[in-house]
């Protein structure tokens, strides 16, 4: 049975390969940008919720009172 050098020379290989480099650059970016979005999106949707609340609690009571 033939070794393949173990796990340490895939990884070296795997860190010096310059395509490589860019692949964990870009996953980096990405989960960074996908934090630091979060909390924006969350505060968003907050205020949109709030805004659907307040328009259905007007047209509930704009709707009780008419009379036609």
């Amino acid at each position: 049975m033939e070794s393949n050098g173990g796990f340490g020379c895939g990884c070296r290989r795997f860190f010096h390969d310059d395509d490589s480099n860019s692949a964990m650059e870009y996953a980096i970016m990405l989960g960074l940008i996908g934090v630091t979005l979060m909390p924006v999106v969350q505060s968003v949707g907050d205020k949109v919720s709030s805004i659907g609340r307040g328009l259905s609690d007007t047209l509930a009571l704009g709707t009780g009172g008419f009379a036609g």
